[in-house]
């Protein structure tokens, strides 16, 4: 198709968005495997945008923060679940972690499904003709690589090594900082 349309003289791009996570671009502690996988989304993401390109291909990724859906309306532990092919699976997540989460997001919420599907769009538009081999991270501000300090409940199953709970947001003092990086 591309051979016919540049004889025809016209330059169609087509697109590819891959998904991955922030802990895909920054790790998440107590999650390797899932982690691995998602980071493994970003580094196909890169090698197709290079094979690809001659073709008119853009390939590029959303890596989602936190993402509101009903696998985190229920409260984890009280039995919500959904149906899958005929399954009941049990969803939920522990309030306070998803209040902690929430009060992390620069935005102050989790995004909605809609905004998530927003980003993907962005990437396939004919603005984004020239954009390929990216990730977007679509995370209301969070990014996995910014250094935040704790002191809120919950918070402290985020990260790893820092014992320095009296901490707030933002409040590090240098020593320890580097302890701080947030996995989402």
């Amino acid at each position: 198709a591309s051979k016919a349309e540049a004889e025809a003289g016209r330059e169609v791009f087509r697109k590819v968005v891959n998904i991955s996570s922030l802990a895909g671009v920054g790790g998440n502690a107590g999650q390797a495997n899932y982690s691995a996988a998602k980071a493994g989304v970003v580094g196909l993401t890169l090698a197709l945008a290079k094979e690809w390109g001659r073709y008119k291909v853009n390939v590029n990724c959303v890596a989602f923060g936190l993402i509101r859906t009903r696998l985190t309306e229920g409260a984890a532990g009280q039995g919500a679940t959904i149906d899958v092919d005929g399954r009941q699976i049990q969803v939920g997540v522990n309030p306070d972690l998803l209040q902690a989460l929430e009060r992390m997001v620069p935005l102050g919420r989790g995004g909605t499904p809609e905004e998530a599907a927003g980003a993907v769009y962005l990437l396939c538009t004919p603005e984004s003709d020239y954009i390929s081999g990216q990730t977007l991270v679509c995370g209301g501000g969070l990014l996995a690589r910014q250094l935040w300090c704790h002191g809120n409940v919950g918070v402290d199953m985020l990260f790893h090594g820092c014992q320095a709970r009296e901490h707030r947001l933002g409040e590090c003092h240098g020593t320890h900082l580097t302890a701080h990086k947030l996995v989402v």
